[in-house]
């Protein structure tokens, strides 16, 4: 296997430079105990300096600079791990894929992935495992992938804790026809999302009525435009939500330039969409949380690569949760994301550092199998 065998060679070096690092010491006529803990640490295996990694978007989104972003201070921690963001500018799957293939073939000994739609990622991820190439993924998994591990927040819960957000501004006696929008119609990892959605509300508004689900695309212009045509179609509707990022600032724009005041929400956390929750054209943004799942999953695949070891067990899944963004707290998560947006990492570790702490002093017990994914932890 091509990462056992990296480390294995490592660890052969580093004994090599310890035998004759006491021979030398002793021939010296030092303490042989005397010596630089932190430097002797560092040498042991405990750096991820030799470890090339990739992470391959599905587009070029907020939300993927800022799991980027996550996974670099992983890196930084661990001894300057190296990061490939691949990935095509608007989602394009067969570019990719490609862009998976090209990581594998310029010697990546890991990788971290959304693979979206799930079905053409089964061939290329299973041929990275057996080749000894772990592959996590962090947006878009499924239960027949041969993956590592995946690391994101429920989607279950992304659509509930948004039907609470939205029955809370709506008012508990509340009727009308909610719209429902989507990038990738019929997709399980976007559909589990609606689920979980109208499985909250029909506790919260009973009454309610749904649109089908809306193709809302996955490109932003393209996005805007769908969401144009859909509020022509539904003026009198209570509320319009879209489940993937494309449809949070969409919505906001025609918010912004409409004088009717629909109730909206939306996915994402990034500076701009939380500026849109504050200014009111947003009502609702249910965040992933994307630079703690970044750093959350990359610091995993480097201790994996550092030790020859899974921290994880294949094929589970780890929860890395939800933030909900209404215009009460907006102006705090504001601070923090756009903190990070200026280079400033702090805030985001000040925020999860009992998160943090909490998940690494023990990972694998905190996992669940990933077919828990597609129902709720």
């Amino acid at each position: 296997m091509k990462n056992i065998g990296k480390w294995l060679r490592r660890s052969l070096l580093v004994t090599i430079a310890a035998l004759l690092s006491a021979s030398f010491i002793a021939a010296c006529g030092g303490d042989s105990d005397s010596g630089d803990s932190g430097e002797a640490t560092a040498s042991n295996g405990d750096s991820c300096a030799d470890f090339k990694t990739a992470y391959v978007a599905i587009a070029r989104l907020p939300i993927m600079q800022s799991t980027y972003e996550g996974g670099l201070q992983a890196a930084k921690e661990c001894g300057g791990g190296q990061i490939d963001y691949v990935g095509p500018a608007q989602a394009d799957a067969n570019a990719q894929i490609q862009a998976f293939r090209d990581s594998i073939a310029s010697g990546a000994d890991g990788i971290m992935a959304e693979p979206l739609p799930p079905d053409l990622w089964t061939a290329v991820i299973k041929q990275a495992t057996e080749d000894g190439v772990p592959v996590y993924t962090d947006d878009a998994p499924a239960a027949n992938l041969d993956i590592a591990a995946h690391i994101g927040p429920d989607p279950v819960e992304l659509g509930s804790e948004m039907a609470k957000a939205v029955a809370d501004i709506a008012g508990p006696d509340a009727e009308g026809e909610i719209v429902i929008g989507s990038c990738v119609p019929g997709v399980e990892l976007v559909e589990v999302r609606v689920d979980g959605f109208k499985e909250e509300m029909s506790k919260l508004l009973p009454n309610v009525t749904y649109t089908d689900t809306l193709d809302t695309t996955q490109e932003p212009n393209k996005s805007y435009r769908a969401w144009q045509q859909i509020a022509q179609k539904y003026p009198d509707a209570l509320a319009f939500t879209d489940f993937c990022e494309y449809g949070g600032p969409a919505m906001a724009r025609i918010q912004a330039q409409s004088p009717q005041d629909w109730i909206s929400a939306g996915i994402g956390q990034g500076p701009e969409l939380i500026k849109s929750v504050a200014a009111g054209n947003l009502d609702v943004a249910i965040g992933q949380q994307p630079w703690y799942r970044g750093y959350v999953a990359f610091r995993i695949l480097f201790d994996q690569l550092m030790t020859g070891e899974a921290p994880l067990p294949h094929q589970s899944w780890l929860n890395t949760g939800v933030e909900t963004v209404t215009e009460e707290n907006a102006a705090d998560v504001l601070v923090r994301e756009q903190a990070l947006a200026d280079g400033d990492v702090q805030p985001q570790l000040d925020h999860f550092k009992k998160q943090v702490d909490e998940l690494f002093a023990d990972p694998a017990a905190q996992a669940v199998p990933l077919a828990d994914y597609f129902t709720g932890s």
